[in-house]
């Protein structure tokens, strides 16, 4: 049986919030043992940083309530950056003008109504990885793990996948609806730095660039980057794909959405656009549309002789 949509009539952003009678404090619960740090140190807020910090969190909740899960609150206790990264972006559509569709679990994070067809967002946050394992990521030896980088990244986009080909095969989304995968890599070692070059790497196969030059004159003649088929895992020496979206392996996800360096104090500084930049899957089912949501950055790819161009557009 499908999740079942909640319509809601498409009021603008400040006709949203509830009244602070029906809308509990999303600071309500006291935090226990297994409190996230980011949501202790919030609730204490004894710095004027950290309570300039949860007057922010709390002005995302005013917009976001009405659409937030049941168990929103007591996640947010316990999963502070995820549950704030999937707040953001639900607060960043409302403010776009974009629709969404309040639901009931099961099903994925977000709904949005894009031109009568619908839309779910899956939001992740992936991290450095379980101390003392082989692929985990540490700081500190001077040397940039680039493959291992990729692998969280590449990792993260495979979890969502296979939790939506689940809801599928359970009835709770339908085969012609899209998904999007919002993917916060701030929390992985080194990702936020280079986001690009990491996400390039992990769906579309680029790797290094090599460049080539005339040893007579010492004038560069071509420039490509080398392509990347699999990464070897270090634990288990397993082969991992890096080339989901053009090798048709990923045909539910339309785009992935990667944000670099989003967090709750990073939101914070204005005069910035949001750190949100979209990058499409290019043998997905149902092709994603360059436009269809208004993020900040988008790449858009055009088909030639050799494979694929590619350009990013930023909106003004």
């Amino acid at each position: 049986m499908r999740r079942r949509p909640i319509l809601r009539p498409p009021l603008g952003i400040n006709l949203c919030i509830r009244s602070e009678t029906t809308m509990a404090d999303l600071f309500s619960i006291q935090p226990g043992d297994d409190a996230s740090r980011g949501y202790l140190n919030l609730y204490r807020s004894d710095t004027e940083e950290l309570r300039a910090i949860r007057e922010h969190c709390e002005h995302l909740w005013t917009l976001f309530a009405p659409y937030a899960d049941p168990q929103f609150l007591t996640q947010f206790v316990l999963h502070f950056h995820e549950r704030w990264f999937e707040m953001y972006l639900g607060t960043f559509l409302l403010g776009a003008g974009v629709r969404l569709v309040h639901t009931e679990p099961p099903g994925p994070d977000l709904l949005c109504e894009i031109n009568g067809s619908r839309c779910w967002i899956e939001a992740i946050c992936p991290t450095a990885g379980e101390p003392g394992r082989p692929d985990t990521i540490v700081r500190g030896d001077g040397i940039t793990p680039w493959n291992l980088i990729t692998l969280r990244i590449r990792g993260a986009v495979e979890e969502k996948k296979r939790k939506y080909d689940r809801y599928i095969e359970q009835g709770i989304v339908a085969k012609e609806d899209r998904l999007l995968i919002a993917v916060n890599v701030s929390a992985v070692p080194y990702a936020r730095e280079d986001a690009e070059r990491y996400v390039f790497r992990a769906l579309y196969g680029l790797g290094e660039l090599v460049m080539t030059f005339d040893l007579a004159t010492m004038r560069l003649v071509d420039r490509t980057n080398r392509q990347i088929a699999t990464i070897e895992k270090l634990r288990t020496g397993a082969p991992v794909g890096v080339q989901p979206f053009i090798d048709g392996s990923m045909p539910p996800v339309a785009a992935a959405i990667i944000s670099g360096d989003v967090s709750a104090s990073a939101a914070l500084s204005g005069g910035t656009l949001p750190d949100l930049t979209l990058y499409p899957n290019l043998t997905a089912a149902a092709p994603w549309h360059a436009g269809a949501l208004p993020f900040p950055h988008e790449w858009t790819f055009e088909v030639n002789a050799d494979g694929w161009n590619g350009r990013r557009q930023d909106t003004p």
